[in-house]
């Protein structure tokens, strides 16, 4: 093949068993996932605390337990909340790409649903009995196991976006292919 004579057949999808982009596959789907994730639990917390106790504020000072290691949250004021809200949506974000990483490519969102969910009750379960207790005593000794539990399945709900955010990457790098074999397409005069 010469070089007037291209390929302009589009480039097939990526297929489970390539080599993952990174970027790509992991940390953007990952950080869109957990971010929208950890800002669904945030806002659904807040409205929780807000509704039936009053205290907007608490589930992120709860959260900053990581550092005031006070039950009684005495002193913890909008800093620690905000303190708190940071930690929360770090976590969400990391917690997003373990998921992107765990996630095998070729997933549609509908076929990542189950699996989101199966994560988010593993989630459930590993930071209610293993991190909160050693993490954060105020979150600890505050804890409601319901709510708790809707709140991971709210996050468990927006893992999904992994595999929608990676559609959406692979289309645009597939765009950018094929745009780029235009533009350095010869021109026939």
């Amino acid at each position: 093949m010469n070089g007037s004579e291209r390929n302009l057949v589009a480039p097939k999808s990526p297929q489970p068993h390539e080599v993952p982009g990174v970027l790509s596959d992991w940390l953007i789907p990952g950080f869109v996932a957990g971010t929208a994730g950890g800002a669904l639990m945030a806002v659904l917390a807040v409205a929780y605390a807000w509704i039936f106790a009053g205290r907007p504020l608490e589930p992120l000072q709860l959260v900053a337990g990581l550092f005031f290691r006070d039950p009684s949250l005495a002193g913890m004021g909008p800093g620690a909340a905000a303190l708190g809200l940071a930690v929360h949506m770090g976590v969400a974000t990391g917690v997003g790409v373990a998921f992107a990483v765990l996630l095998p490519r070729g997933h549609t969102a509908v076929g990542a649903i189950g699996l989101g969910f199966l994560f988010a009750l593993g989630l459930y379960v590993v930071m209610g009995q293993i991190i909160v207790p050693f993490a954060s005593p105020p979150l600890d000794a505050h804890l409601e196991p319901l709510p708790f539990f809707g709140l991971h399945v709210a996050f468990g709900a927006c893992l999904p976006l992994v595999a929608s955010t990676r559609n959406v990457l692979h289309k645009m790098e597939r765009l950018r292919e094929k745009l780029g074999r235009w533009f350095d397409a010869p021109a026939h005069v």
